[in-house]
């Protein structure tokens, strides 16, 4: 079995056991630092400057082990959402949920991201999009979190790319940052709102 460790908060240092599959590739533990050190500091310390998460509705798209989603919730955001649709990965993010006792602030969507459409919990304030690289579906997951009302005016996305990898303009969103870590890139956009959609 292979495991990601959660970092900080009220799971802090503990781990989440999963089945090394193709499906599955977790963020690196020194990106996982980075980004949740930059959206504490950059983005959401003006909303409380020692509990930054606290309240934060959050979904991890392509969640594979969770462990965005679960370093999120650890560190104080109120509902994580979590979409996948690997049968074993399923299995394994419903173990963690259970270990975690993280039923009642958390739900996993069981289906593709695209067969989603409309969420019942959105609009979620950060989000995560961190789909399989061979499929190279960034720019398509930004434009139906954005065209399906997943976020808010001011929502977060953080998107990991490989590094040879430039999201497309978008007039919906600003990139605030692009931060690399050996051979992945954390890029950290800022929705701007549904100001005109035909």
């Amino acid at each position: 079995m292979s495991f990601v460790r959660l970092l900080a908060g009220c799971y802090g240092g503990r781990k989440l056991y999963f089945e090394a599959s193709p499906a599955l590739r977790p963020m690196a533990h020194r990106m996982r630092a980075m980004v949740f050190n930059v959206l504490a500091h950059r983005f959401f310390f003006h909303s409380s400057p020692h509990d930054p998460f606290k309240n934060l509705r959050v979904i991890d798209v392509c969640a594979g082990t969770g462990a965005c989603g679960f370093e999120a919730l650890s560190r104080g955001a109120l509902f994580v959402g979590f979409v996948e649709n690997n049968a074993k990965v399923l299995a394994n993010l419903l173990e963690v949920q259970r270990l975690l006792k993280a039923q009642n602030k958390t739900y996993i969507y069981k289906k593709s991201f695209f067969s989603l459409k409309h969420a019942p919990d959105a609009p979620f304030d950060l989000a995560f999009v961190d789909p399989p690289y061979g499929s190279r579906s960034w720019s398509v997951v930004l434009e139906s979190l954005m065209r399906y009302q997943w976020l808010h005016k001011g929502s977060v996305v953080v998107v990991q790319t490989p590094g040879d990898v430039c999201l497309d303009q978008s007039p919906f969103y600003t990139v605030h940052q692009k931060r690399q870590c050996a051979q992945s890139v954390a890029w950290f956009l800022e929705y701007k709102g549904l100001q005109t959609w035909v």
